[in-house]
């Protein structure tokens, strides 16, 4: 209704993330917004009316029939009032569904700079800690927040690791450093042969150097203080001063 009212505008900010299914987006946030090209004076009631001098083709897109903005400009627009967060679900989940990569929300932001653009430091800092379109899961992301409260080092996603003849994709491990982190989801992990599969491949790791640590996810979201305490521990032998005391 909002769209038909203002026909030259499109859903964004957390109406956008909403229709685009970012993750720990599920409500619009109790009002509908919309941003419009120009610095018209326009009200709706029960609408917040976004401006903007810069709105490209690149920049929207369509869900169900609803104009909206790309997931890139929607994360970059949430940056001014989201927190970090907030920032890393919606990224994580845009790159996992495939509506962006790290790569192209770098390169978005550069062109979208301005230095009146709130956020941008803020965004600008976070994807640098990113390697690119490597991020997963809501699960994963979780899981990177509490390493990074553990050590300023940022692990390796989803890195592909060879071991007595098999592949494995482990979902995060640390550079020079022989510790590989695991973070199950309870459907991927939860069955006999799964469990089974798990075990096998944490053997094989292990008989190759590797020192597997694996959390589930009622860990990472429910006990992230006994997650950071097991990471900590498992990292000061080799990077001693770098690993943080809990606070």
């Amino acid at each position: 209704a909002a769209l038909l009212r203002v026909d030259t505008g499109s859903a964004s900010h957390r109406t956008s993330a909403h229709l685009l299914g970012f993750d720990t987006f599920g409500s619009m946030g109790g009002r509908v917004e919309l941003v419009i090209l120009g610095s018209r004076n326009l009200k709706v009631d029960g609408v917040t009316i976004h401006r903007t001098n810069r709105l490209d083709d690149c920049d929207i897109t369509e869900v169900d029939g609803l104009r909206c903005t790309s997931a890139a400009r929607t994360i970059i627009d949430l940056a001014a009032m989201c927190s970090e967060k907030a920032l890393l679900h919606a990224i994580g989940s845009a790159v996992r569904d495939g509506r962006t990569s790290v790569d192209y929300l770098r390169g978005r932001l550069s062109d979208l700079r301005t230095s009146g653009r709130r956020g941008v430091v803020a965004l600008d800092d976070l994807l640098a800690t990113m390697p690119g379109g490597s991020l997963h899961s809501t699960l994963e992301i979780s899981f990177l927040e509490i390493s990074r409260s553990v050590i300023d080092l940022i692990p390796e996603t989803q890195v592909r690791m060879a071991a007595d003849g098999a592949v494995y994709r482990v979902d995060a491990a640390y550079p020079a450093c022989p510790l590989v982190v695991e973070v199950d989801g309870h459907g991927a992990h939860s069955t006999s042969p799964q469990r089974t599969a798990d075990a096998r491949r944490d053997r094989d790791l292990a008989a190759n150097g590797k020192t597997v640590l694996r959390f589930t996810s009622h860990e990472v979201f429910r006990e992230p203080a006994r997650v950071a305490q097991d990471l900590r521990r498992a990292l000061a032998p080799w990077f001693g001063a770098l690993v943080r005391r809990p606070a």
